[in-house]
């Protein structure tokens, strides 16, 4: 009898940013802030494989877009949240400014949102205080 020692081999090219992507899931849910160094280490303690860099970096935006969902279907969902927040805050105004694609004059690209709350106007009104603070939430990326 002849006996054959197999070893283990740390890096394979069958190990894609998918598999990766759904390994590290739970620790994403976990910890949202987890560190590219830190995906590779947990890979290879807790299914000894070796990957790179560049995967470790691939799989966490695809485990991101699991875990928060796809970004430009949120935008979707601001005509259902300017409407909600006008049916619970009667006098709210809302104003979403949108403009059409070149391409296609039905689709519209999101720019810029204002909300305002009759509740938080009252209450400016009534005290009598001599700031008036102006808040602005700049968008980065999709």
């Amino acid at each position: 009898m002849t006996s054959t020692l197999c070893s283990r081999v740390h890096n394979s090219k069958i190990l894609n940013r998918k598999w990766v992507a759904q390994k590290i899931h739970k620790a994403m849910t976990i910890n949202k802030n987890l560190k590219f160094r830190g995906i590779v280490e947990e890979v290879r303690q807790n299914y000894f494989v070796d990957i790179t860099l560049s995967k470790a970096v691939r799989a966490i935006k695809i485990a991101k877009q699991r875990i928060e969902g796809d970004v430009s279907k949120q935008y979707e969902k601001l005509y259902e949240f300017c409407s909600e927040i006008r049916m619970t805050n009667p006098r709210s105004t809302t104003i979403m400014k949108t403009e059409s694609t070149t391409s296609n004059a039905r689709q519209r690209h999101f720019q810029r949102i204002n909300i305002c709350l009759k509740p938080v106007v009252i209450g400016f009104l009534t005290s009598r205080r001599p700031i008036l603070d102006l808040d602005g939430c700049f968008l980065k990326g999709t």
